[in-house]
């Protein structure tokens, strides 16, 4: 059955001053398009301060926004996620793969941030994040003490994290070390993907060992140890190293994005198909002690 819709709330800084609405959102959301965005306004879904907007007239600074988007049929994905573990401050849960951390792609309700919300209260927060194809553990915190907390403890990396994943290619060294900058990279289809970049990006370092080679199926069994928390790390420094994981249609060997044959859909950072399981948690609890987590491993990542 349909969501129950959402109000999308943006407000205008200096930047967009006498810019009108129709080049804001096009500007700052343009994923819909132009006529998708001009087809919006024409049947009065975006407001300017509670007032209805055609499209056309300026806008200022400090102006805020609202698209109001009607209730849509959400994609089905996977819903349960199982709980870990419980305290009075954290709560790990068990994500499926297929299953979006937070709204975006379609999804609203359909996400693990507001299932969650439903049965721990609206106060829990993720402290970290998973892409919507990677299953495993992920905390949430449950108020804002506990999430700065966590928070810091992931800036000072007392947090340690172990992924199992699957890799295209057998022929790879017992332990490797990938340390590479990473940032945003230009793809066309979308704008921009996470990716290694020469200049300017953040720190980013992985660990991973081989815990399995298939030479009949061409692909490793892996297991990895991320110091930093970039977005899609993992896949991009496997794939920049030239073992991608199996199953990623996004980032190729050599970290490039895979060629996309004429006709067919872009390729999203959310898509899933590729095997990676986030097994171990490991972060401090707030009385002193040391919270450790296991995630079930999925058969084929035995």
């Amino acid at each position: 059955m349909p969501n129950a819709g959402y109000t999308f709330r943006d407000r205008v800084g200096p930047g967009d001053q006498g810019r009108n609405a129709l080049e804001f959102y096009l500007r700052h959301h343009p994923g819909p398009g132009p006529e998708e965005w001009r087809r919006r306004l024409a049947v009065g879904l975006v407001f300017r301060d509670g007032v209805q907007l055609r499209g056309d007239e300026p806008l200022a600074a400090g102006d805020r926004l609202e698209y109001r988007r009607p209730p849509w049929e959400e994609p089905r994905v996977p819903l349960d996620a199982p709980v870990l573990y419980a305290d009075g401050s954290l709560v790990v849960f068990h994500k499926p793969a297929g299953l979006p951390m937070t709204p975006g792609a379609g999804c609203l309700e359909h996400t693990l941030l507001f299932q969650a919300r439903i049965a721990w209260g609206p106060g829990l927060r993720p402290v970290h994040r998973l892409d919507t194809g990677t299953s495993g553990a992920v905390a949430f915190a449950r108020d804002a003490a506990t999430a700065r907390r966590l928070h810091a403890a992931f800036l000072r990396q007392e947090v340690r994290k172990v992924y199992r994943g699957r890799v295209m290619g057998t022929e790879l060294p017992d332990r490797f070390v990938v340390d590479l900058p990473m940032g945003p990279v230009p793809y066309p289809p979308l704008g921009f993907v996470s990716g290694v970049v020469a200049e300017g990006g953040r720190p980013a370092v992985t660990e991973g060992e081989v815990v399995r080679r298939e030479p009949g199926t061409g692909e490793s069994l892996v297991e990895l140890r991320p110091r930093t928390g970039r977005s899609q790390q993992l896949r991009v420094h496997l794939a920049w190293s030239g073992w991608p994981l199996a199953g990623d249609r996004l980032y190729g060997p050599g970290g490039l994005r895979w060629p996309l044959p004429p006709g067919e859909v872009p390729s999203r950072p959310g898509d899933g198909g590729f095997r990676l399981h986030a097994w171990r948690l490991v972060l401090p609890g707030g009385d002193g002690r040391v919270v450790a987590v296991e995630a079930p491993l999925p058969e084929d990542l035995l």
